[in-house]
């Protein structure tokens, strides 16, 4: 298979000439002046004059019939001659030029245990394929390292907001690529394994680069398998399949051109808050109704690097008891004391007959720190 950069593609314009060329005497025959002009003599003007609807990115059209002739103007003896040359013609190839782009940023960070984390891509097709042919890729992942994310799927992101949207659609079979055309936005999506596996999710750093690897495709089935480049040297009578698309992420893009694009985005881990939460006896000694207890919730930052931020902690008032007024503590940095009284948290207390629930909002907790929220219920 012929390969080339195809930033060498030959550019037409209405504009181009010729400057003359001297040419020596001939030994034995009469001085001459002998000048090459290339004339178009079989391309039509519709093909010389491009429009605005043939003028695109990738190029001239496939299967676009190129041909001209040169001819030679002197003069001999007084009289001017004029001879042509023969004619030569080609088809433009069908130049295939996928391009997969992250859009995201340098890594996104993810928790144990939680789903449906997002890395968001372009893909553009810029081949110069005829607008009447449908131009197919097929799309896949490749996991880099270590397997710390399961049920990787990939979507069309129909809003383009990067995020995973109730409208966005899950890609199942090749998508269809119109050449030139904008570049259309998909999603990488995946869930974190659970904390206390090999390798453990819970401890921070970790990462999970995966590509998103777009193959060019022999039609709408992912049976059709992938699109073939010619292998056996141009044919000027033919519009041939020519890879032209550059080296991307992916381990599969073994040497470019090779029909394959791909680009590459990472997941990477953060700490697990721990929360623990406990109840004391009331002043009685025991539990009983009249007693106040107290509920303590802890919750301590394992990582020794990152600050937690937008923290809060929250907690239903339980049933058979009632919030005793002054006793909502938050202890740390920046939290906001909050009670719902049944219609949204506010900072007002009372009346205690009414809260349903209370929280510590808006903190921050410091590496390696921790905080806490503590409250007291009267039981009834």
């Amino acid at each position: 298979m012929q390969r080339f950069d195809p930033s060498h593609i030959p550019r037409l314009t209405s504009s181009t000439t010729l400057n003359p060329i001297a040419l020596p005497p001939t030994k034995g025959a009469p001085t001459m002046k002998r000048m090459l002009r290339t004339t178009l003599a079989t391309f039509a003007a519709a093909a010389l004059v491009l429009t605005a609807g043939q003028a695109f990115a990738a190029g001239t059209e496939a299967g676009q019939s190129i041909s001209n002739t040169a001819s030679v103007d002197y003069t001999i003896g007084g009289t001017p001659t004029t001879t042509p040359s023969n004619p030569t013609s080609f088809l433009v190839d069908r130049m295939i030029n996928p391009v997969v782009v992250y859009t995201g940023a340098a890594t996104v960070t993810v928790v144990a245990g939680a789903t449906n984390y997002v890395l968001p891509f372009t893909i553009q097709n810029l081949s110069n394929t005829p607008l009447a042919t449908n131009e197919y890729f097929n799309l896949t992942t490749s996991e880099v390292t270590a397997n710390i994310m399961q049920n990787v799927e990939i979507y069309r992101d129909v809003n383009g907001d990067g995020l995973l949207d109730g409208g966005d659609t899950l890609v199942l079979a090749p998508v269809l690529l119109v050449r030139d055309a904008a570049p259309l936005e998909y999603l990488i999506v995946a869930d974190v394994l659970a904390a206390g596996g090999a390798p453990d999710t819970a401890t921070p750093g970790l990462t999970a680069p995966y590509d998103l690897v777009a193959t060019a495709w022999a039609g709408a089935l992912v049976g059709d398998g992938a699109l073939a480049a010619d292998g056996d040297g141009n044919d000027a009578a033919a519009s041939e399949i020519v890879f032209a698309d550059a080296q991307g992420t992916a381990s599969v893009e073994v040497a470019a051109p090779d029909g394959i694009h791909s680009a590459r985005g990472t997941y990477i881990t953060a700490a697990t808050l721990g929360v623990a939460k406990s109840v004391s006896n009331g002043v009685s000694g025991y539990q009983i109704p009249g007693d106040v207890v107290t509920y303590t919730i802890a919750v301590t930052n394992s990582d020794s690097v990152n600050a937690a931020t937008a923290v809060t902690i929250s907690d239903a008032i339980p049933g058979f008891t009632l919030y005793s007024l002054g006793t909502l503590t938050c202890t740390g940095a920046g939290f906001t004391a909050e009670y719902d009284h049944g219609a949204g948290f506010s900072t007002t207390e009372a009346p205690a007959n009414t809260v349903t629930a209370v929280r510590c909002s808006g903190g921050s907790i410091a590496a390696s720190g921790n905080a806490s929220m503590a409250f007291g219920a009267a039981i009834q």
